[in-house]
């Protein structure tokens, strides 16, 4: 299974969108795929569909509670299916407090490679939507991931902290014992064709070449549709085929599969 994170510690980039995006359209083109939505914000569970207040299934947070001693679930129980070839498994709102809850845990950074060890459905991808922090939870997703997408906006302030989100990344694939960590590349979302979008788009293009990082060359333009889809908790490829932020997203899932030699 193919572990790949949407991460950006800045917020308002797309990531939800972005790695609801790509699960569809991998899915489309036959691919088992996992969502896990690691934000307690619970944006992604919310974009697929599920009723918050009446969840159908267990989330990790219920996982992670064994870690502490305290009844809790199986990984297994978590899992709810969303669409064709795509399932979802909930962080939890709980997870807002989890650098707290989990202080006395043991190699905490790990329970999250712990809990997936024991699934007993094989994916070939899962796709994680990241929250905008890079505390306890974000750790334990990076300890599992292959690959990092950072989507980000041509727009003031995009490049902000992504100096510290690059540095941080090489830092924890050392302290998390996991060689493979690696930023696929930046995703460009939310782009207009204005002059100021293409002065902050050569600024996000100098630094990814001052990091030696890829920028995907499809860029993922603003679209109504975006909205729209969310409204009524359908993927982009349900809603609106022909919309023209459905066609970029096909593009990158393409150019991405392409990048990773799958």
């Amino acid at each position: 299974m193919k572990i790949i994170a949407f991460c950006n510690q800045k917020g308002g980039v797309a990531k939800t969108t972005s790695t609801f995006a790509l699960s569809a359209g991998l899915a489309k083109r036959g691919y088992q795929v996992l969502m896990i939505d690691s934000d307690p914000q619970e944006n992604l569970s919310q974009a697929a569909g599920i009723d918050l207040y009446n969840l159908p299934a267990s989330t990790l947070s219920d996982v992670f509670k064994t870690e502490k001693g305290e009844p809790g679930a199986d990984i297994n129980e978590t899992i709810i299916p969303v669409n064709e070839n795509i399932d979802l498994i909930i962080g939890g709102i709980e997870f807002t407090s989890a650098d707290l809850d989990y202080s006395g845990v043991t190699s905490r950074e790990f329970m999250l490679q712990r809990a997936l060890r024991k699934l007993n459905k094989e994916y070939d991808f899962c796709i994680i939507d990241c929250s905008p922090t890079l505390a306890l939870i974000t750790q334990n997703v990076l300890a599992i991931t292959n690959k990092i997408v950072v989507p980000m906006t041509p727009e003031a302030f995009a490049t902000n902290g992504a100096n510290m989100l690059f540095s941080w990344i090489s830092v924890m694939s050392e302290r998390l014992n996991n060689p493979d960590l690696d930023v696929a590349g930046i995703l460009v979302t939310n782009c207009r064709n204005t002059n100021n979008a293409n002065i902050w788009l050569e600024g996000i293009e100098m630094l990814a070449k001052e990091y030696e990082i890829r920028v995907y060359e499809t860029k993922i333009h603003q679209n109504v549709a975006v909205e729209e889809s969310q409204t009524l908790n359908q993927s982009l490829f349900e809603y609106a085929p022909t919309a023209r932020a459905t066609k970029d997203y096909d593009s990158f899932v393409d150019e991405f599969l392409k990048g990773e030699a799958l």
